[in-house]
């Protein structure tokens, strides 16, 4: 077995931070709330014959993620404003997760960060307003990984 689970080695979110950069600007999202990517690996079947097994190829990586922040400025609508304009900005991504007991950090740059969608207006009573963005890249890169 391995050693005992020491809390204080976890990670915390509240402790982490994200960059946004974009054509003409490079902001700290102050308003984080979530932060994720993910890695989905696409295969293809592959028969063979006079076997009843099924083989797999791996033939692509899919990299999605979302990211969500309180609203409090119009950063993400007026990227969705060179979309409907028919502009796709450069735009990438800095995430950084820290352990302040521990100092270990990892901090990911997404490349390549294409938006799928936003609610351009969305409002509830005595609710805070957040923004919620799924998003696809092309790539990543670790700057630190612990």
């Amino acid at each position: 077995m391995g050693k005992n689970l020491q809390t204080k080695e976890i990670f915390n979110g509240t402790d982490g931070s994200v960059w946004l950069t974009t054509d003409n600007q490079e902001v700290k999202v102050g308003s984080m709330k979530t932060f994720t990517l993910k890695q989905a690996n696409m295969y293809e079947d592959i028969d063979e014959s006079e076997s009843y097994t099924k083989k797999r190829k791996l033939v692509c990586v899919e990299l999605t993620g979302e990211f969500t922040k309180w609203r409090i400025d119009n950063t993400f609508i007026n990227i969705f404003e060179q979309y409907k304009n028919g502009k796709q900005p450069d735009i990438s991504i800095i995430g950084k997760a820290y352990n302040n007991n521990t100092n270990k950090v990892q901090r990911v740059k997404l490349i390549g960060v294409t938006f799928d969608e936003l609610n351009l207006i969305d409002l509830a009573q005595k609710t805070a307003t957040e923004e919620s963005l799924p998003y696809a890249c092309e790539d990543y890169e670790w700057l630190e990984n612990v």
